[in-house]
């Protein structure tokens, strides 16, 4: 923007690390805006260049960078001899009223290129013209479509023009999308149907050269000052891509081989020099020279944005359709997750688990929509404590999608197959961003290669695995959690720095946790003040055995009240604990204690619990690396 004002760097956005994006992005754009609108010998306010600041302030809009209330008030004040001053919203609403001729510049014929920069404007920018205005603008691209379309699939080699057929089946795409939307109406005219729109894409994608670009048919204009102005190729492609977005045609072969092929030529043409970039082919002295164009260079950037996010979120789709689970719909979310505690080493004051993960990992990619520093945690922890709800509840929280992987995904080709499909797995992986990815059970996978603990099989898959989980951490695109009830098997080369940020060890949540999230535990009573009366029982009926409780998991801790229930034969949790006495569920708390609690002490027969045994080291294993 600073060099299509004729001005410098530092004086379009200020010194590198200083002020706000936005405000120096609109510092920038009012010096476009001001900078006078005649560029090459044309005429003051033509239509290109007018169609060209409308999609640029649309383009800021879109990537968050301003309102349209930001751009459509300016006013120019550089001024022509008897202009009067404008707003961009004016200019753009004179520019829709005037369709046909408002399309034309240097006396050429009106061009589909410059309507569909002037819909993308007024669609990005909100703006919505009298239903005149709209009417005119729909008529005048069904019967271009209609005109184009039958010169072409007659092969008359003299009129046929496939860019202009492509932009005219891009504005009519876009216009059945704004009636949609309601910024235009149903009743403002027809537009050609869905079948023949595709077919003309169809047709233009065929006219392609091998070399990834389409001939120069009809000129947009002459420059007085510089030549022809011809449509690139790869603006063409990206018109398409933004028009068509979520259209079969874009998941078609032709089109994928298309942009293929013009993604070759930006390869194959890219000039490397003083200054990088490419060149249309506009002026032949500055081709041979290799001398890059600011324009074509700026189309081709665009372009290859579009396509890449294109083609990032076909794959997206695709390997997110191998690995998503069905989860239960009752699944709690964030808020109803209860939290519990944990003591990280090397520091001294105890947090929870949900203040951690929020902190580390939510916030951080919440904020700037892509992974922060720590973007990897290692969940650990007997079973039942609700490892696998946290990290969904993390995707939820973050409106991420959640990938899960197990390890009957690394055997589904059976053990022979499982280094092929690790390599598939975390290729899959790579093509993903903004994910949360969650391996689940997989300490097999990375067991320990102590000689004494593991077989020659395990101890190459291993390290195997290492370089995939260090190259998954170092890609920045993922959130990754992998969740285990056996830290102690887990290699120490996987829990090193560089493949895990966070270390946590997930126990049950305290009884007085438990209590005071009665509701989010059991769900009910519904009424509040029967869930207060249900709390204070409760509160009552424990004291003394409140350390017991405090080893139940969440599941054992409902079926525990289910207990108390069916004893007192009723469904009323309120009632049957009325019945019981401070002795009596203390005696019941004893007896599952002793007998079904995963981290009871002992075994029946007096024997250590080795689960129990694991957890005491397990608490004391949480850290940040």
């Amino acid at each position: 923007m600073a060099a299509a004002a004729g001005n410098d760097w530092d004086a379009a956005f200020g010194p590198l690390k200083s002020g706000d994006n936005r405000t120096r992005l609109r510092r920038a754009f009012r010096l476009l805006f001001d900078a006078g609108w005649d560029g090459g010998g044309l005429e003051f306010r033509n239509v290109f260049t007018r169609t060209l600041v409308g999609r640029c302030a649309g383009k800021c809009v879109e990537a968050g960078q301003g309102t349209p209330g930001d751009f459509l008030s300016l006013k120019q004040t550089k001024l022509d001899k008897g202009d009067q001053p404008q707003t961009l919203e004016e200019l753009l609403r004179e520019t829709v009223r005037r369709i046909p001729e408002s399309l034309q510049v240097q006396g050429y014929p009106p061009s589909p290129v410059l309507a569909y920069w002037l819909l993308d404007a007024i669609d990005l920018l909100g703006v919505r013209p009298p239903a005149p205005d709209r009417r005119k603008l729909v008529e005048w691209t069904t019967r271009t479509f209609t005109q184009e379309f039958a010169v072409l699939a007659a092969k008359h080699v003299g009129l046929m023009d496939p860019v202009a057929l492509a932009f005219t089946a891009c504005t009519a795409q876009r216009l059945r999308k704004l009636m949609h939307s309601k910024q235009f109406d149903r009743g403002d005219g027809v537009l050609p149907s869905d079948t023949e729109v595709t077919a003309a894409i169809s047709a233009v994608l065929l006219e392609q050269s091998p070399a990834g670009i389409w001939p120069k048919y009809f000129p947009l204009f002459h420059y007085p000052n510089a030549g022809a102005n011809y449509c690139f190729a790869v603006e063409l492609l990206e018109a398409v891509i933004d028009a068509f977005s979520n259209h079969r045609i874009l998941t078609s072969s032709p089109f994928l081989e298309a942009v293929e092929r013009t993604v070759g030529w930006c390869e194959e043409n890219r000039i490397l020099g003083v200054r990088n970039g490419w060149n249309s082919g506009g002026r032949r002295a500055e081709l041979l020279s290799s001398i890059p164009e600011a324009w074509a260079t700026a189309a081709v950037y665009l372009f290859l944005h579009k396509g890449h996010e294109y083609v990032s979120n076909l794959l997206q789709a695709e390997v997110m359709a191998r690995y998503t689970r069905k989860h239960d719909p009752s699944a709690r979310s964030w808020d109803a997750l209860l939290d519990t505690q944990i003591h990280l080493q090397g520091e001294q004051n105890a947090v929870t688990l949900k203040s951690i993960l929020l902190e580390e990992i939510v916030t951080p990619a919440a904020t700037s929509e892509r992974p922060g520093r720590r973007r990897s945690v290692l969940l650990f922890g007997p079973p039942g404590t609700s490892k696998t709800s946290y990290v969904r509840a993390v995707a939820q929280r973050l409106g991420w999608p959640l990938v899960e992987i197990t390890p009957a995904d690394f055997l589904r080709d059976g053990l022979s197959g499982i280094y092929a499909r690790a390599a598939e797995i975390f290729e899959d992986l790579d093509d993903l961003r903004n994910v949360v990815a969650f391996f689940d059970e997989m300490e097999a996978l990375v067991q320990s290669r102590d000689p004494a603990e593991a077989d020659i099989t395990a101890r190459f898959l291993t390290t195997a695995m290492l370089p995939k989980v260090a190259e998954m951490h170092s890609g920045r695109r993922l959130i990754v959690f992998v969740a285990t009830n056996h830290q102690e098997q887990v290699d120490a080369a996987v829990k090193r720095p560089g493949r895990f940020d966070l270390q946590l060890c997930v126990g049950p949540p305290s009884w007085s946790e438990r209590v005071e999230r009665l509701h989010h535990l059991i769900g009910e009573p519904k009424e509040p003040r029967r869930q207060s009366a249900v709390r204070s029982r409760l509160t009552v009926l424990s004291r003394g055995s409140e350390a017991s409780l405090d080893r139940f998991t969440v599941d054992e801790t409902r079926a525990l009240l289910e207990e108390v229930k069916r004893r007192q034969n009723t469904s009323d949790l309120l009632e049957a604990l009325r019945a019981l006495t401070p002795s009596s569920f203390g005696e019941l708390v004893r007896k599952w204690s002793d007998e079904y609690v995963t981290l009871r002490r002992r075994l029946a027969g007096g024997a250590a619990n080795p689960v129990a045994t694991e957890y005491e080291t397990d608490v004391t294993q949480s850290r940040r690396q």
